[in-house]
């Protein structure tokens, strides 16, 4: 396999520290919008992604970028494993690719980010499923939004693009039970009054409010209703209870003073009653007071937390976990036991409890569907795109060509050394002010077990090439060609450099013959004479069909004189780091 990298030169991070090169801070300020995190932090963010999570990332943000039908991508994996990492990343990339479109108010949903809970919705700054799509709880499965609130939901979610739901196992497949209209007689009054009588007391019939709830300085709770989401004050959220301050002359409290386990949860709301605070209440306490709901239950929406029900602990990821898997019901419960033993991060944080190992129980339906992505619907790539040099995902390429290194011959090749390569071989351009890095320079790794002779290079301020002979020991021998040619460089000079300095270095009977990299000439502008002049003169025919920037312009090319016979792929990777992309061709194996 063989790439072509654009670095950027205002995010050449990933090799050489801004200080190194000598480039100046930037004097203007940009205020980031709201949801959007610092650019640091963003690149930070990608490079924590491992190998299973990049390869999501870039399918969901290049199917995104390039294409218009609609995709429906399931993700999913352990407690702690890294999903919502994932979903974040993907929002801040698209946020950055939809929300900054010229002309365009920034401020449009265009990413909008649920999740079945507040808890989890917090956990990822978006919105409760219930919210968004504004449903109603409680209402049955046959409600109907008024007309006023569709066309809200229509100006509201008009440019929307994409829709990411976190804790998509935590929302209930609902289905639909038909009436079975059978005509008897009235029962006597006795009979109704013994039935009423036997109907549980259901939390869910009350707004998750309990009849009674008891409290204990310094047990765990849960809130028990979503007070407000974006201050983290949501369902599930847990809290220690510090204080009880009661009503004057009363014994009903007025304020439970409580602790939630992450500071940022309550931050709004400490603020907003900071007049509330007397000597005996710590600046890490949040207030809780009592709450009224339609049916006219004043009470405050906390419920003991020391010990969960299994469904209640979903979502959550814990250090040290008891479970106790005893069963009582006669039915099997699908996957109870995965979602009790996948709250911990490790096996020494764990505890069962009464295995009863009859009651583990696995739904047809989703064995199934696993089945179904497992066979017909896996993401298949064959090559996953370098973002640092360190990264693992490099090794699945042969040959690799970075353009604009900015490399100088200080530069010691240990500070690059990439595992399973051979040092680089590089072409630095000429250092004219010592104060700065020069704006160009070409790199090319080649892997260990290949072998490179007959190396060429050639340089000049506004074009650069380097010319190898490889030998791979699964695909046989190529001649290989890095180019790059600034912007400046006009078309003329670009072909008459070719027939004079890279044409006598290329054997044009040679059977596999690459020629790629960044020639700054723009195929969708409709301009086809250097493709017929790279015809003509190296035999050679341009194989990248789509853009290569971030602006829709084809400037990164790839010319093979391949026959009929050797089968290639060929593509074009996002990269997070320069508004160039990175281009591949993969040769298969005779």
């Amino acid at each position: 396999m063989f790439i072509s990298i654009q670095i950027d030169q205002q995010n050449i991070d990933c090799m050489i520290c801004l200080r190194e090169v000598g480039i100046e801070a930037r004097t203007v300020e940009l205020t980031n919008h709201a949801n959007r995190i610092s650019e640091s932090d963003y690149f930070d963010l990608i490079r924590s992604l491992n190998k299973k999570q990049w390869e999501f990332f870039k399918h969901v943000v290049t199917w995104v970028k390039t294409k218009h039908e609609p995709f429906y991508t399931f993700l999913t994996g352990g407690a702690g494993c890294g999903k919502s990492v994932v979903v974040r990343t993907i929002f801040q990339a698209l946020h950055r690719h939809l929300c900054s479109i010229e002309g365009e108010d920034p401020d449009d949903i265009r990413i909008l980010l649920c999740a079945p809970t507040g808890k989890a919705a917090y956990n990822i700054n978006g919105l409760t499923i219930h919210n968004a799509f504004q449903i109603q709880p409680n209402k049955g499965l046959d409600q109907s939004l008024s007309c006023d609130v569709l066309n809200t939901l229509r100006m509201k979610y008009r440019n929307l693009s994409l829709i990411l739901i976190d804790e998509i196992s935590m929302a209930h497949k609902k289905v639909k039970v038909k009436a079975v209209d059978t005509v008897c007689g009235d029962l006597p009054a006795s009979v109704k009054t013994k039935l009423l009588s036997s109907l549980p007391e259901k939390q869910s019939d009350t707004a998750n409010l309990a009849k009674e709830v008891v409290l204990a300085i310094g047990m765990k709770y849960d809130l028990t209703a979503n007070i407000e989401v974006t201050d983290g004050l949501t369902n599930g959220s847990t809290c220690e209870l510090k204080l009880i301050e009661c009503k004057t002359k009363s014994i009903r409290p007025s304020i439970i003073w409580v602790k939630f386990e992450d500071a940022r949860i309550g931050a709004n709301n400490r603020r907003k009653y900071s007049h509330l605070y007397g000597k005996d209440v710590e600046k890490t306490w949040t207030p809780m007071f009592d709450i009224k709901r339609p049916f006219e239950r004043i009470q405050f929406p906390l419920r003991p937390a020391a010990g969960k029900t299994i469904h209640k602990s979903q979502g959550d990821t814990l250090q040290e976990v008891v479970v106790s898997l005893k069963s009582k019901r006669k039915g099997k419960i699908p996957h109870i036991h995965y979602v009790a033993l996948s709250r911990v991060t490790s096996l020494t944080g764990l505890q069962i409890l009464d295995l009863n190992q009859e009651a583990i129980a696995v739904a047809e339906c989703v064995r199934q569907e696993l089945h179904r992505l497992r066979t017909d619907a896996t993401l298949q790539l064959c090559f996953k795109p370098l973002y640092n040099l360190s990264n693992p995902n490099i090794l699945d390429a042969d040959v690799i060509g970075i353009a604009e290194s900015r490399l100088i011959s200080t530069d010691e090749n240990d500070d690059f050394h990439v595992p399973g390569f051979e040092p680089p071989v590089r072409l630095d351009q000429k250092q004219t002010n010592f104060n700065t890095r020069p704006p160009h320079g070409l790199v090319l790794y080649y892997r260990n077990n290949c072998i490179l002779h007959n190396t060429v290079t050639f340089s000049t301020p506004s074009l650069e090439f380097v010319i190898a002979d490889i030998i791979s020991p699964s695909k046989g021998l190529f001649q290989v060609v890095f180019v790059y040619k600034a912007p400046n460089c006009k078309l003329q000079q670009l072909k008459d450099t070719f027939l004079a300095n890279l044409l006598p270095d290329v054997y044009l009977r040679h059977p596999k013959i690459i020629i790629m990299g960044d020639f700054n000439i723009d195929l969708n502008t409709g301009n086809t004479s250097f493709l017929k002049f790279m015809r003509d003169s190296f035999c050679c025919s341009q194989i990248v069909s789509k853009p290569t920037t971030s602006y829709g312009t084809l400037l990164d090319l790839i010319f093979l004189n391949f026959d009929s016979k050797v089968n290639f792929e060929t593509d074009v990777l996002d990269s997070y780091w320069s508004d160039h992309k990175v281009i591949y061709v993969a040769i298969e194996t005779q």
